[in-house]
């Protein structure tokens, strides 16, 4: 069974998703965290500074990309 029963996705390579990610933490969020970033960029200071949360990088290019499909 998996451990985590919710999923906070950050999208962000910077200060404000790292900010979100301690937020969450300093709250005691206890599900599965993922920073996402476009692919072409690197690791930035988000993934450096939390290096235990998972990150992902990917090609989304518009709303409808994404798994929500850019429902409104």
């Amino acid at each position: 069974m998996n451990k985590h029963t919710h999923t906070a996705i950050i999208c962000g390579n910077h200060i404000n998703a790292h900010t979100v990610v301690r937020n969450l933490m300093n709250l005691g969020w206890t599900g599965r965290l993922v920073l996402v970033r476009h692919h072409g960029e690197p690791a930035g200071l988000a993934v450096c500074l939390n290096p235990e949360v998972e990150h992902w990088a990917v090609d989304i290019k518009t709303p409808a990309d994404s798994c929500g499909g850019g429902r409104q």
